[in-house]
């Protein structure tokens, strides 16, 4: 840790520390690397569909732009839009 005299955005400030080697969290590659495993496991993604309603019934129905989608198990997996 260490103190700085700048900072690399315009706002005024008092006093800063700086830490080097951080970690760094990068949105879009890890909502990729979401999407790569649930590909891997056998999970389908589709672009350009919109989810306008569901029932939890016995089995799962989801309404889209594109229709009707129904799963026998009780529970919604998260839906990625890649863009």
């Amino acid at each position: 840790m260490a103190w700085s005299e700048a900072i690399p955005i315009p706002v005024e400030f008092e006093k800063q520390f700086v830490f080097s080697d951080q970690g760094q969290f990068h949105p879009s590659q890890y909502l990729y690397g979401i999407a790569a495993a649930f590909e891997k496991e056998g999970g389908t993604i589709v672009q350009d569909c919109r989810i306008t309603g569901f029932d939890e019934k016995e089995s799962l129905e989801i309404k889209s732009s594109m229709g009707v989608i129904k799963r026998l198990h009780s529970f919604m997996q998260p839906i990625f839009r890649r863009c």
